[in-house]
């Protein structure tokens, strides 16, 4: 159910059993809780901390033909991606605590300064857009995945940071194992949400 807003878990002593959305309750036998980067504004009604933070990142557009480059490109200060519609995309800032996923002045000019530095015939291009968003961070850049101790009926799948579309065949695989009581594909040990359980302040 797109664009429907999540306000609350419906829960039954220490079982979760559904959510209270815009559009009515919807029960289920497993809920999870994947909320990028705002997954914690939900997890703490539940009282579980999850210490995900949002990464604001910042990306820009240019139009430009023929592409000045057939393949994606980077250093250490931005990267390049030419698409077939003759756009050539421009990415990344990082801000770490920022929800405001509004871009900025500031972001598009050091996205741009690096650019150019790096291919010099995109200070032709001509200028799309420019966007933000916001990556979940983890203390340990890792994703928090599986179950909750003190809830049963709960799993977690969050903190992917820059990864989650790359991990979300193989994380959508783990969670929906877990949820039908299978054994997961993978070791998710590392991942566990218990790994932070006694360093609340992290």
């Amino acid at each position: 159910m797109e664009a429907t807003r999540v306000s609350r878990f419906v829960v039954e002593g220490h079982r979760v059993t559904g959510v209270k959305t815009t559009q009515g309750t919807i029960s289920a036998g497993t809920i999870v809780l994947a909320g990028g980067a705002l997954s914690a504004l939900l997890s703490d009604e539940l009282g579980i901390h999850l210490p995900v933070y949002p990464v604001k990142g910042e990306l820009l557009a240019v139009n430009v033909r023929p592409a000045p480059i057939r393949a994606n490109i980077y250093n250490s200060h931005c990267y390049i991606v030419p698409k077939r519609d003759g756009r050539v995309i421009i990415g990344a800032t990082e801000e770490p605590g920022v929800y405001d996923r509004r871009p900025t002045l500031g972001s598009v000019a050091s996205l741009s300064r690096a650019a150019v530095e790096l291919i010099p015939s995109l200070s032709r291009a001509l200028f799309a857009s420019a966007w933000g968003g916001l990556r979940p961070g983890t203390p340990d850049g890792r994703p928090i995945l599986g179950s909750v101790e003190e809830w049963e009926g709960l799993l977690i799948a969050t903190g992917h940071y820059r990864n989650g579309v790359l991990l979300s065949a193989v994380t959508g695989e783990i969670i929906a194992a877990l949820a039908l009581g299978e054994p997961p594909l993978a070791d998710i040990s590392p991942f566990l949400h218990q790994r932070f359980v006694g360093n609340a302040a992290q």
